[in-house]
């Protein structure tokens, strides 16, 4: 009596962790009310061999189940419950925007730099300190853009220094020398307005196809004229070749500058 009141309270409080265990629970119920009864020589030899032969064995498989799946929850495992599909998760990518085949992009936050064109993986670092050390054609270059004379001379002989800061998709150009300038960049983002003594420019930049520099695309409006800046490093990476070209809207002939750095830093 006191194992039947003991293992009822237990199982109690046991049934709602292990689920529905009513099987198991009034098998051994009933196999402990025939064991009583059968000690006291109140059932028949054919009850005394379903008890040891059936009932008992049942309860032995039954009780070895539910310790597995004890254990099982113990340990945190679930049992299997049929197959389970799982939920469709959207797709991640390195590099905004991202697109899947039936949508066209993804919604850029509002604070976020909307940069056209990708970095490409190879692209060189332009971060260094380079001094000019070869002009070509610079003279000429300034002359098409109606410098003077005096202004021309002493800046083809002038040695400035271009430092360039290149941290991800931002790049940033200061020029100390003759002429100075400090802009920063995105490349592929939106224009930057600059000053060359007194014109105005509409700057952009983006990146050479081969990923070796990046080109500065200049325009100015009210001088109808535009240039194209190409920042490129050599192989071993110790010298920039910069070459301007400038084109005109009124159809002159364009004319190329080309200036050659070395990196001091």
């Amino acid at each position: 009596h006191n194992a039947l009141e003991w293992y009822l309270g237990t199982m109690g409080r046991q049934r709602s962790q292990l689920g529905d265990n009513n099987t198991f629970f009034y098998t051994f119920t009933l196999c402990l009310i025939l064991g009583s009864a059968a000690e006291k020589g109140q059932l028949t030899d054919f009850l005394q061999w379903a008890i040891n032969f059936i009932l008992v064995p049942l309860y032995a498989l039954k009780s070895a189940h539910s310790l597995l799946h004890l254990f099982l929850w113990r340990c945190g495992a679930q049992p299997a419950a049929g197959p389970v599909t799982p939920e469709p998760t959207a797709p991640t990518c390195a590099i905004a925007p991202c697109h899947n085949d039936d949508t066209t992009a993804r919604a850029v936050e509002k604070d976020e730099v909307v940069v056209d064109e990708p970095r490409p993986r190879d692209i060189v670092d332009m971060t260094g300190t380079y001094k000019l050390i070869e002009n070509r054609g610079f003279q000429e270059f300034l002359a098409a853009q109606g410098v003077p004379w005096a202004l021309r001379k002493a800046a083809d002989g002038a040695r400035p220094t271009h430092k360039i800061m290149h941290e991800g998709q931002k790049l940033r150009i200061r020029i100390t020398g003759i002429i100075t300038a400090d802009t920063t960049y995105v490349v592929g983002g939106e224009e930057v307005e600059t000053r060359i003594r007194d014109r105005v420019f509409r700057d952009r930049v983006t990146y050479l196809e081969d990923g070796d520099g990046v080109q500065v695309h200049k325009v100015a409006d009210a001088e109808g004229y535009r240039i194209v800046v190409t920042r490129r490093l050599s192989s071993d990476r110790n010298q920039m070749v910069m070459r301007s070209r400038a084109t005109f809207d009124d159809g002159r002939q364009s004319v190329e500058a080309v200036q050659t750095l070395q990196r001091v830093e």
